[in-house]
C-alpha cells in the first residue's frame, strides 16, 4: 500500500516555508507491523517551498488479531481513534500537557485510516498521542470535532484518559482499550516516516470456580470492587486503584468454563513497584437454585495492603477459587420418597 498522492487519499497541500502537513496513518491490517509503508513524493517538486510531511504508521495486527481494522467489539459499538498533537513550550521541551496541545482529531476506523494534522512549524519537536476505545454505533461528532464518550473521557488535553463509572463495569469486551505516544522531530526533510504499534493499556481480571457445579449458580452479586481512575501517557498506566461500594448483579460470563465474572481496568504503571499497590478487595455473593446453598456464599478475595493481583497492561489474569461448593438448602417440609420392589425375594416349592 502507497501513502501519498491521490490514489492513496492524501491530497498535496502547499503551505509557506514554515508550514508543516502531519499526516498520521493508522494501518489496522493483519500482516506484519514492523516494516514501513513506502511514501511517495509528489509529482511536483517541493522542496523550495520547505514543506515536510510526517507519516505514522501504526499497526495493530497483535492486538486485534482480524484484516481491514476488524476488532472484537460488538455490533452496536465502533473503534474510535482519538489523536492529539503537542508541541515544544517556551523552554524548548514537550510534553503531554495543556500549555503543549496544538490539536485534536477524532475518527471512527471504519471512517478511514488516515489523520491529518495541518499547520504546524518546521524543525520543532512534537508529540502525538493515540487513545483507541470503543463508542455506541452511530454516534455523531459534536461542533467540536468530538465523539461521544462511553467508557473513557478523553476531553482533557492533559496527560490523562479518564475511567467513566458505568454499571456495565463487569463481563464486557467493549472496555478494552489502546495507547501510544510518540515524539516526532521535524527536520528539513521531505518526508519524515516512522512505525508505531497500538499497544493494549488494560489488564483483564477472571474470577474462575474449580469447582465444576455451575448448575447450581443462578447469578452473581458483586458489592465492593475496584477500578483505575486515570491513565497516563507519560507513566504509561495508573498510579492507583480506587475502591467503590455499588451492588450490580451479573449473570455467570462463561459457564463453560466456570467462569463467574470479568472485568477491566488500566494496567498500573511500571515506575510503582510498591508491592502494595494493585487491585483492592472484590466482595461477592453467590446467589444459588432452588434446592441448593453455598457453603462460604459470600466471598472477598484480597486484602488491602497484599494485593491477589498487581495488573500488568495487556495480560490476563484468572484468580480460581473453591467457590460454588454446596449443600441441600434446609427445609421446614418432611419428603418420603416411595417406591416399590420389583423383585422378589425368594422362589420356594414344596412337593406334598
Amino acid at each position: 500500500m502507497k501513502i501519498g498522492r491521490e490514489s492513496s487519499g492524501l491530497r498535496r497541500h502547499s503551505f509557506t516555508s514554515t508550514a508543516l502537513s502531519l499526516f498520521g496513518t493508522l494501518l489496522l491490517t493483519g500482516a506484519s507491523c514492523t516494516s514501513t509503508d513506502i511514501v511517495s513524493e509528489p509529482d511536483t517538486d517541493l522542496s523550495g517551498e520547505g514543506t515536510d510531511c510526517i507519516v505514522i504508521n501504526v499497526g495493530a495486527s497483535d492486538i486485534f488479531g482480524l484484516s481491514g481494522g476488524g476488532t472484537r467489539a460488538d455490533s452496536d459499538h465502533a473503534l474510535r481513534y482519538v489523536a492529539k498533537l503537542y508541541s515544544e513550550n517556551s523552554s524548548g521541551n514537550v510534553g503531554v500537557s495543556e500549555n503543549c496541545f496544538v490539536a485534536a482529531v477524532e475518527q471512527l476506523s471504519s471512517d478511514g485510516s488516515t489523520i491529518v494534522f495541518t499547520g504546524a512549524q518546521t524543525g520543532k519537536k512534537y508529540m502525538v498521542t493515540i487513545f483507541a476505545d470503543y463508542i455506541d454505533a452511530g454516534a455523531r461528532r459534536d461542533n467540536n470535532g468530538h465523539y461521544p464518550d462511553k467508557y473513557y473521557t478523553t476531553t482533557s488535553h492533559a496527560d490523562e484518559i479518564t475511567y467513566r463509572e458505568t454499571v456495565d463495569f463487569f463481563n464486557n469486551d467493549n472496555r478494552d482499550c489502546f495507547a501510544l505516544k510518540s515524539e516526532v522531530f521535524t527536520k528539513d526533510a521531505l518526508v519524515y516516516e516512522e512505525s508505531l504499534t497500538l499497544k493494549r493499556v488494560v489488564s483483564k481480571v477472571r474470577v474462575v470456580s474449580k469447582d465444576d457445579n455451575m448448575a447450581s449458580l443462578k447469578d452473581i452479586t458483586i458489592t465492593d470492587y475496584c477500578y483505575a481512575p486515570t491513565y497516563s501517557f507519560e507513566q504509561r498506566g495508573t498510579a492507583s486503584y480506587r475502591a467503590k461500594s455499588e451492588a450490580q448483579t451479573v449473570v455467570p460470563s462463561d459457564p463453560s468454563l466456570n467462569e463467574l465474572f470479568y472485568f477491566y481496568v488500566f494496567g498500573l504503571s511500571p515506575n510503582f513497584n510498591d508491592p502494595r499497590l494493585g487491585l483492592l478487595p472484590v466482595t461477592f455473593t453467590l446467589n444459588s437454585n432452588d434446592n441448593y446453598t453455598f457453603t462460604n456464599p459470600t466471598v472477598t478475595i484480597g486484602e488491602n495492603s497484599n494485593p491477589v493481583v498487581r495488573p500488568q497492561a495487556n495480560n490476563i489474569y484468572t484468580i480460581r477459587g473453591s467457590f460454588l461448593s454446596t449443600s441441600l438448602a434446609p427445609s421446614d417440609e418432611i419428603r418420603l420418597y416411595i417406591s416399590e420392589e420389583s423383585d422378589w425375594a425368594g422362589n420356594s416349592e414344596r412337593d406334598i
